[in-house]
């Protein structure tokens, strides 16, 4: 073994480390020195020696031996303050040794959103794509519009952009975005139908289901509106609402005149059984209304208009059990 690193040993195990250094530099042996120190972690003093070695070769200080590379110090200090818990310190030197993935792993798990916003502005699509992707990802997972969108307009990922509006119910943006990239339009309908059933806003729901290509989602909303009404006593309604489901079964039959495809068929079934519940709860509406209201102009026109409600019911209704009516 070279005598000066057992002479540097022996100096640093009585604790006598800047002594130790003049040792091993003394002997051009910077990169033991570097170690000695890295290894008690003497950070400022590891980066010093690796830059004096630096100033001796030059090529060292970054790309030399790994211990004389300033990087290699630093992402080593970055690793033993993670391990201690310190994520924030860690990044901060992650990014100083341009281990940007690291950082900005570190950063999201923080939720440190203004730092991540920092790093992606600073970064170059062209070399980093991965890196400013993953910011995107942390800004969408806290749900921050404002910088998810930076990012992805940085990208110049439109449909990543147009999924992040759908995502955070950015509808006017999500809207304004089709409109100037018509081939996303397809991607709208559907999830603004979902959003709009699910704040009660049925009517408009309805209608985005239908330009969804989905007239099936589109009937289950009236529907629920029927079974509603029928639950609160509004069978007029309920009429209303079964005429607008036969209307929308009669759409669906390609061929009225000649009913050989199944679906075509089934349409119509459909169509009519709707219909004839349609009539029903339209006419017990006003038995019902006779029931239950307190007021009303008795004449036998009124009477007449009743028993004939009541005999229709009876003379249609055949083995049906409509909710509420029987």
């Amino acid at each position: 073994m070279n005598e000066a690193v057992i002479q540097a040993e022996i100096l640093a195990y009585q604790s006598k480390f800047r002594e130790a250094e003049n040792v091993l530099v003394k002997a051009g042996l910077f990169e033991k020195a570097v170690e000695m120190y890295t290894e008690i972690k003497r950070w400022e003093d590891s980066k010093r020696v690796a830059a004096m070695a630096g100033k001796v070769a030059p090529t060292q200080s970054r790309t030399g031996p790994t211990n004389l590379n300033v990087d290699h110090i630093l992402e080593r200090q970055a690793r033993s303050l993670e391990e201690t818990g310190d994520y924030a310190a860690a990044a901060g030197i992650y990014l100083e040794c341009r281990k940007y993935r690291k950082a900005i792993e570190l950063y999201g798990q923080l939720g440190s959103l203004d730092q991540l916003i920092d790093i992606c502005r600073s970064l170059d699509k062209s070399d980093n794509l991965e890196s400013i992707q993953l910011c995107a990802h942390y800004f969408m997972k806290k749900k921050h519009h404002q910088y998810a969108k930076e990012a992805y307009l940085k990208l110049g990922d439109l449909k990543a952009l147009m999924v992040m509006h759908i995502e955070l119910n950015r509808w006017d943006e999500a809207f304004m975005l089709a409109k100037q990239n018509p081939e996303f339009k397809k991607m709208i309908h559907a999830p603004y139908a979902e959003y709009l059933e699910k704040n009660d806003r049925f009517e408009e729901a309805q209608r985005e289901y239908k330009l969804a290509g989905r007239p099936d989602l589109s009937m289950r909303i009236v529907e629920k509106l029927s079974i509603n009404a029928i639950g609160e006593f509004r069978f007029k309604e309920a009429g209303t609402y079964y005429w607008l489901l036969a209307l929308e079964n009669l759409q669906q039959v390609k061929n009225a005149k000649n009913l050989v495809e199944l679906a075509d068929n089934k349409a119509m079934a459909k169509y009519h059984e709707y219909s004839l519940l349609a009539d029903l709860y339209y006419a017990y509406s006003i038995i019902h209304s006779y029931i239950e209201e307190p007021f009303h102009n008795i004449t036998e026109a009124y009477f007449l208009k009743i028993f004939n409600a009541c005999r229709f019911i009876l003379g249609r209704i055949g083995t049906r059990s409509p909710v509420g009516v029987i």
